[in-house]
This record gives structure tokens, sequence and C-alpha cells, in this order.
């Protein structure tokens, strides 16, 4: 029974201070992205404040799952250093719990609320993050092409001038620069239907779409048969890699199906296999946070030391934050293996924090 009170006494705090840490951090991150948000619309007169703030509601669940491994470190730091400031460490460890079943109720908690997040929570927030890329598109980037994938293949809208095309393209090979089962619709901005051209095959040269063996009806004609068929374009194999919506933008559920889709697409999904294995690696690597945390966190120190506690936290954070980045990058070019620059900073991150308890309280 009295480790029952200690384990909810403990998630209890753990949950206080996560509240207060976390409403801490997001308010800060926001101000920063407002405030950049405000400088991108400062050149432009269509773009109000009530859009500025759509656009921020938006983006704020991307935002929150992007600090919460701080959240959780800072969170940690805080309910550990506060039991120890209060001796009830003490109490604890004279009752026969060792360090290792007084963390084990936080990393639960931690992994369940990780867990919640990746099922439930990633879901909104891509969701929602799909909508913000919209609004960033339509207001900022003014793009004038968007790519989306299905189980039938690929889906490119471009516009040229006062005419929309959307392409529907079966399969596209990198290597050739070869599409075979093309379809093309061609609208006016009032969305009247003007053209629709179907080909068996065709290849991307400069900012040329050759077409071979294509029919072509317009709105007031039959269909005709042209060999040959060049379109101006400014698609283009290595542009459709970079046109998608980000990884951010797909479920954690859907990452796995929707890279699977591009592949078969002909389009590589390598970057969302590694948002998906970052994802998951993140989830382990909240528990890892707990253990970092108490590493510099239970050691009896002064009142005065708490400065140093949290500066201590906040160094090691940013640092494997950093290192965490670093090897994100280098896995989503491809340089590294997926595997290993998705978990590596997991496991360097675990490892030190493991060494450094065993060193400070065990030994």
């Amino acid at each position: 029974m009295s480790r029952f009170v200690f384990s909810w006494y403990l998630i209890r705090n753990f949950l206080k201070w996560t509240g207060i840490v976390g409403l801490a951090i997001v308010a800060i991150v926001m101000l920063f992205d407002f405030s950049e948000l405000v400088r991108k619309a400062s050149s432009k007169s269509d773009i109000g404040f009530p859009i500025l703030l759509q656009m921020l509601f938006l983006k704020i669940p991307h935002l929150l799952q992007q600090v919460l491994p701080f959240m959780v470190l800072f969170s940690s730091i805080l309910t550990l250093w506060m039991l120890n400031r209060y001796q009830e460490m003490t109490v604890m460890k004279a009752s026969g719990l060792s360090i290792w079943q007084i963390l084990a109720p936080l990393v639960s908690i931690v992994w369940i609320l990780g867990a919640a997040d990746l099922i439930v929570f990633n879901s909104i927030a891509a969701e929602m993050m799909s909508q913000y890329e919209h609004m960033d598109n339509r207001y900022f980037q003014k793009s004038a092409g968007s790519l989306a994938v299905s189980e039938s293949g690929l889906w490119i809208r471009e516009k040229k001038g006062d005419v929309q095309r959307v392409f529907h393209i079966a399969h596209i090979n990198q290597k050739t620069h070869r599409a075979r089962k093309i379809s093309l619709f061609e609208f006016n901005l009032n969305d009247q239907f003007l053209k629709r051209i179907e080909a068996a095959s065709g290849y991307f040269k400069g900012n040329l779409f050759i077409l071979n063996n294509a029919w072509q009806q317009t709105s007031d004609s039959m269909p005709r048969h042209v060999h040959v068929l060049q379109l101006l374009t400014t698609l283009s194999p290595s542009t459709l890699e970079n046109t998608g919506i980000s990884p951010g933008s797909v479920s954690f559920l859907n990452l796995p199906h929707f890279s699977e889709m591009l592949e078969n697409s002909g389009l590589s999904g390598h970057k969302y296999m590694m948002y998906w294995h970052s994802l998951l690696a993140r989830w382990i690597w909240l528990g890892v946070m707990v253990v970092l945390a108490a590493s510099c966190s239970l050691r009896l120190i002064r009142q005065r030391g708490t400065v140093v506690v949290i500066g201590i936290g906040a160094m090691s954070a940013f640092l494997l934050y950093f290192l965490r980045d670093i090897t994100y990058a280098l896995g989503s070019a491809g340089t590294l293996p997926i595997m290993l620059a998705a978990w590596a900073p997991v496991g360097i991150s675990a490892l030190l924090g493991i060494t450094a308890l065993l060193y400070f309280e065990e030994g």
C-alpha cells in the first residue's frame, strides 16, 4: 500500500510540474513562432491579424509535440529535486525503495503519455499541421503546384497562367525520368473544363513533358490521336520529391502506408519512414529523459544549487537535442541508415543517464 501511495504522490507532482513547464515552454515557442509569422506578413497587405492567429493555433499541437522531451526532462528535474530538497527521497529510500523503483512510476507515466501522443494526439496534430501548410502555401509561398499520393499513383496540380492542370501518373522512374499511364486535365481559373489528355507513357526533358501515343480531347471536339505531344511544364522528377506534404502532416499511424504508396509510384518514401522511426524513438526517449533528470537532480544539494541543477539539465537537453537533429538530418538525406539515425541519440542518452545515475547513487 505504501508503495502505491509513493507512486501516486510522484505521478501527481510530476503531472503538476508538466503542466507548469509545458505552458511556459509552449508560450515561449509560440511567441517566437508568431514573431516569425508577423515578419513574413509584414510585406503582404492581404494577410490580417486573424489569419496569423489562426495559423498559430493550427501549429500549436505540432509545437507541443516538438517540445515534449524538454517538458518531460524539466518536469522530472523539478519533481525529483523537490523530493530531494525536503528529504522525501531519504524517506522513500529508508522505506526500502531503490532509486530504480522510485523512477519506475515516472518512466511508466511518461511512456503512457507518449503512447497516447503517438496514437491519438499525433493524428490531430498532423491534420492541423496539414491545414497550416495549406494556409502557408496560399498566403506566403504562393506555390503554383502541389502533389498528393493515392493507391492509383500520383496526383499533381500545376498552375500556368490562366490554366490549371491536374496530372495523374501511375508510376514514374526517377532514374530514367519516364512515366507511364498518364492522364492530364486542364481547367480555367473558374474550374471550367478545357482539355483532357491520356497517354500510355512519357518522359521529362528539361522544361518539357513529352507524351507518347496520346489521345487529346477538348470541351468542344472529339478525341484525336497524337503520336508525340510536348507540354511546357515546371514539373520534373526531382521537384516532385520536394512538392509533397511534409512528414509532420501525416499521422504516425499512416506514415508507413503513405511511404509505401510513394515507393509504388516511383518516388522515395525515405523521409517519411525516417520521421516514423524518429517518432517511435522519441517515445522511448521520454523515459530516458526521466533517467537523465534523475542523474543531475538527486544529489543532496543546497538551495542555492537550484540554478546549477536546472542549468545542467538545460545543457544536457540542448546537446542531446542538437545531436538528434544532426542524426535526423543525416538520416533524411540518406547519409546514415534510418535505424542508426533515429535510434542512436536514444541509445547514447540512455547510456549517459544510466551511467551517471549508477555513479552518483549506487557507487
